[in-house]
Order: C-alpha cells, then structure tokens, then sequence
C-alpha cells in the first residue's frame, strides 16, 4: 500500500502522476512564463492496474490495445481512467471523451453498498473522483471548452484537497482565463 507523506492518505494502488504537454494545449496558450506558473497540464494514471505501467512509459497504443482485450469489470475505474490519458494524450478525442466520462460515472456517488462492494473508504472513493474529473478537465482544456475544464478543477479539487494536480490544472486554466480578459480588454480600448 502506498501512503502520500503530505496527508497520510493510504493508497490502495499506486497513482503515477503524467505531465500531458499537448501540441494543442501549448498552441492555445501564449502565456508567459514564470516559476509559479505549471507549464501544462497534469493527468493522473493509475500505475500498479489496468495496464498503467504502459501508460506511465508513454506507450499509450500497447495499453489501449491490452486493457480493450481484457474483461476489466472489477476495476472499470482504473481501466477507464488509464484509457482516458492515454487517449488524450494521443490525440484520440472521441475516444478520451468516453472513457473520461465513464471513469467520472463509475464515482458519480459514494453510496454505502458500493463502497463495500469494492472494498473503498469514502475518502478514497473520492479521491478517486477528484482524479477522474481533473483528468477530464485536462481533456476539456485541450479540446477548447475552458470554462468545463475550470468547473471539473475546481470540483477536483474541492473533493480532494490534497491533490495538488488538480491545483496546478485550476491555478494553469485560470491563467489563461486572464490572459483571454485581458486580451479582450486591450482590445476594447
């Protein structure tokens, strides 16, 4: 079991953090630069399941290819979760769109018979939602509906606090947002 030092969360699966610096992200962005500033958007896979030691190696086609052959019921979030990266980072919009959404529908609620079943606590159930709409948010961004991509940020991270991904992703997004006002504005005058 994996523990994050920062809170002393125990992790039942190992969370691999990728950072995605998509051609389109980095085109529909001129901002500048600076320390505090993340330099593109984080999407989180799921290491240690479902195929997420490929897609931590970047070899997002071998794991699209292995996990469509298996029968994944059992860990459908993990295995929707890792195609929605790997098909972001691929380009495959269609496809991430699917699979973001079904690893955001698999923790769409933390009713107590669920959580049994799969052997989840309530926290960690929703820190797995927090993942899963920061991965999502990451592929809205990409694909041009910033201000979708800003509400699943910051419903991230008001579900996970600690999930400093998904603050880099809000503090990323809500930069460019500037930058859009301020563009407008000068344009304006």
């Amino acid at each position: 079991m994996k523990t994050n030092a920062a809170n002393n969360l125990k992790l039942p699966r190992a969370f691999t953090w990728l950072t995605i610096m998509l051609a389109l992200a980095i085109a529909q962005t001129s901002l500048a630069r600076t320390n505090e500033m993340p330099q593109a958007y984080t999407m989180m896979a799921i290491e240690d399941v479902a195929e997420g030691s490929l897609v931590t190696k970047g070899k997002f086609s071998e794991a699209i290819q292995k996990i469509s052959e298996k029968e994944l019921k059992f860990i459908a979030f993990e295995a929707n979760n890792n195609l929605c990266v790997s098909y972001t980072s691929l380009g495959d919009f269609d496809n991430a769109t699917i699979a973001c959404e079904a690893a955001v529908a698999t923790r769409a609620t933390a009713k107590r018979n669920i959580l049994r079943r799969l052997a989840l606590s309530k926290r960690q159930f929703l820190h797995d939602k927090a993942v899963a709409l920061s991965n999502r948010g990451v592929l809205r961004a990409v694909t041009g509906d910033l201000e979708g991509a800003r509400e699943d940020f910051t419903n991230s991270v008001k579900l996970d606090k600690w999930l400093d991904d998904a603050k880099a992703n809000l503090i990323y997004i809500d930069n460019k947002f500037a930058l859009v006002n301020s563009s407008a504005a000068g344009n304006s005058d």
